[in-house]
């Protein structure tokens, strides 16, 4: 019977509802258009030869330089395609993961005579049956499938003005208990009144700029096809090409010629930035604007300014993710109800004569977007800095100019084939002492040879920043033997023994799988960063609250999330304690910090402040360290092994945060990562991570790296160099 039910799918009619928007979909097609493989490099090269032979022509004098030009030519079309190439391929692949990311959501349905086929764009199929379904509802934004065990929302925005009254109908038709929202026929109408705020705050003002600057340059065009890359780039090599080797009297024309091309262009992409600015910082002379949306049209008021336009004058009705925009009117959604929106998108999809579109903003910095679309430009003036350098080489063979090539970051990030590392004093060594070498001004020994260690990820430690950013050090994995939970899209998920409750599902149960693993549980939504203990787990959320669940550092057991902290920037755990940095830069611990012998190192009762004007903290098995804002590393914990500073510490446990060093920009404890790479727990492994060995890494503010701990000696700091 049901199989028979299937086959009506073939002589049924679809809805489709697609949630990618339209725009993304028009620079899709636009950066895969096959013709450019080809015939863009073809054309390009064409036009660059057509340019040397012409002025090779015009000027026969010139005929010696001319001849390196054509090689030139040559050289620069390769180069030039491999950055139209590159430049096609960085834009098609940020393109395809946005609309990859929207089509989850992507579907197309059929009325049965007994149920709703849903089909995905993944493949996956669904089902609801008309006498299963207890409630189906309509309201202005979309339509609300209720089943027995899912609920399916069709959001308005994606269906098409056909697909809508499609839908509709056939609900009333099939459904027994269908809602519909009524929708009026004749008569729409919408009055906004938008009242000018003269304090806008910074960050609003800021967002308000972003938008609109990439809704103009929506405006300006929908990007270049690799095609138009190609001839652009043609153009300016060849007029680059001249100015360099032509003569003075010739170049002048040309200079002036490339000059205001380049003028021209800072133009066109500063001045909506000016604009805009003057706009929102702008004092208005009226305090409401009035808007009128009917189903003639849009007319707009603002004092003496008015502007009337109807669907039939308008080329283009697109709304945005925080605006919509009608012709030559733009307005925010923030100054609007819901219901005014709804309302607002319901006239302009019934009356927009097929006008209408949902688009997003195809990037999220609007300097970014510009940046990405002046590669080309880039390349080509890096192509010309290049022909400057080496003119003389490319008139005269016989003639080769050096250059001495800087290297940007030298002195920043060590060489590993350097020699010695600098350092401010040397101590020569006594016939009666062992083991003096080198000292630098925090007062801690340091080799002058470099020990080699391994990272898991070195490009993840992001050695090369100037400073350290909170963002880039949050955990999305963390392992230990009997516990994985991870982060996917903003969703905590964890795989647990749940000894002690850590997967907070309000028992100490564990989900094992017909295989004998143990079940991935979704745990929490909005989550940035994760970090667990030997018996507990943490995680912070987007609101900046830490929550946890287990046997909680402080609190006590809690088989259910619960909430430890508000306004944490950041948060690291030990075997049994948890190290807290605050928003405001206190830091606070909880719990016990134990040696690696299991003795107590020290506890604390409840939640403990022990650092301020801190930037940074974290934890391993028996040490925990902060960062203070001038830049002093401060370590306190199980210094047996030297992981506190060695020598430097004075003492084998430090109960109270100790200074161990100046000018650090980064720590880390028992291993070189943010975050662990394993992807099951380890289920008792003897030795749970090779690079975890007592050992504490820095990074200076000048870039170079040094280790203290078992592994490198315990005696204090030595100067690393990474691989991996």
């Amino acid at each position: 019977m049901i199989a028979e039910q299937i086959k009506e799918e073939y002589t049924k009619e679809w809805f489709v509802y697609d949630t990618v928007p339209q725009n993304l979909r028009k620079r899709d097609e636009i950066l895969n258009q096959k013709r450019g493989i080809w015939a863009g490099p073809l054309t390009s090269l064409g036009i660059i030869l057509i340019y040397f032979l012409l002025f090779a022509w015009l000027i026969p004098k010139e005929h010696f330089q001319i001849r390196y030009i054509l090689l030139l030519a040559v050289i620069s079309e390769v180069l030039l395609t491999a950055v139209v190439r590159i430049s096609v391929s960085l834009q098609k692949s940020s393109i395809e993961a946005r609309i990859k990311e929207f089509e989850e959501k992507s579907l197309k349905g059929q009325f049965n005579t007994e149920y709703i086929l849903i089909r995905y764009f993944s493949g996956a199929q669904e089902c609801y049956y008309y006498n299963d379904l207890p409630d189906v509802e309509e309201n202005a934004d979309a339509f609300q499938i209720t089943g027995p065990d899912r609920e399916l929302r069709l959001d308005k925005r994606y269906l098409s003005r056909d697909d809508i009254l499609y839908v509709r109908n056939q609900m009333a038709h099939y459904c027994r208990i269908f809602r519909e929202y009524e929708e009026k026929q004749g008569g729409e109408k919408v009055e906004l009144k938008i009242l000018h705020t003269r304090d806008i705050n910074r960050n609003k003002r800021a967002r308000k700029k972003n938008d609109l600057l990439l809704s103009l340059k929506y405006n300006r065009g929908r990007g270049y096809s690799e095609w138009r890359r190609h001839i652009l780039g043609a153009f300016l090599t060849s007029l680059f090409c001249m100015c360099v080797f032509l003569p003075d009297n010739y170049n002048v024309f040309l200079r002036i010629v490339v000059a205001a091309l380049v003028l021209f262009r800072l133009f066109v992409k500063v001045f909506p930035y000016i604009t805009v600015s003057i706009k929102l910082r702008g004092k208005k002379s009226v305090d409401q604007t009035d808007i009128i949306i009917n189903e003639n049209g849009i007319e707009f008021l603002q004092g003496n300014k008015r502007i009337r336009q109807t669907y039939e004058s308008v080329k283009e009705i697109r709304e945005e993710e925080s605006s919509f925009y009608v012709g030559r009117v733009y307005f925010w959604k923030d100054s609007m109800t819901t219901e005014e929106i709804s309302a607002v998108r319901n006239i302009l999809k019934k009356y927009g004569r097929g006008k209408y579109q949902y688009i997003v903003k195809e990037g999220t910095s609007a300097w970014k977007e510009d940046l990405k679309t002046a590669i080309v430009p880039f390349a080509l003036l890096v192509l010309g800095v290049f022909m400057f350098v080496y003119r003389d080489w490319m008139i005269d063979a016989g003639k080769v100019s050096g250059i001495y090539q800087r290297n940007s970051y030298e002195g920043y990030i060590q060489d590993p084939d350097s020699s010695s590392l600098e350092s401010d004093t040397e101590v020569e060594g006594n016939g009666g002492e062992e083991g003096q070498s080198a000292e630098t001004t925090n007062g801690t020994q340091e080799n002058k040879d470099s020990v080699f260690v391994s990272a898991p990820d070195k490009s993840s430690l992001h050695l090369s920043s100037r400073e350290l950013r909170l963002d880039e050090c949050y955990s999305d994995n963390t392992v230990n033997q009997e516990s994985r939970f991870f982060i996917e899209n903003g969703t905590l998920f964890g795989i647990s023994a749940n000894r002690h409750g850590e997967l907070g599902i309000g028992n100490t149960e564990s989900d094992l799988t017909a295989k004998g693993f143990y079940r991935i549980t979704e745990l929490a939504p909005d989550v940035q960063h994760v970090a667990q203990g030997s018996e507990f787990m943490v995680y912070l959320n987007n609101n900046d609250e830490l929550w946890g669940a287990g046997n909680l550092p402080g609190t006590g057991q809690s088989l259910t999330p619960a909430l430890i902290m508000e306004d944490v920037a950041f948060a690291d755990c030990s075997e049994y304690g948890l190290v807290i940095l605050k928003n405001d830069g206190t830091v606070w611990c909880m719990g016990s910090l134990l040696d690696s012998a299991g003795n107590p190192v020290v506890s604390w009762d409840g939640a403990v402040q022990v650092a301020d004007h801190a930037r940074y903290v974290t934890a391993g098995c028996y040490a925990m360290a902060a960062i203070r804002e001038d830049d002093s590393l401060w370590m306190w914990g199980d210094n047996r092994h030297g992981q506190c500073g060695g020598s430097e510490a004075e003492a084998d446990t430090l109960a109270d945060p100790k200074k161990v060093r100046d000018g650090v920009k980064a720590v880390w404890i028992d291993r070189l990562a943010y975050r662990d790479y394993e992807e099951y727990p380890l289920y008792g492994a003897e030795q749970a991570r090779e690079y975890m060995d007592h050992c504490t890494y820095i990074q200076q503010t000048d870039g170079q790296m040094y280790a203290c701990g078992m592994s490198i000696g315990g005696s204090g700091f030595v100067a690393v160099v990474v691989g991996g």
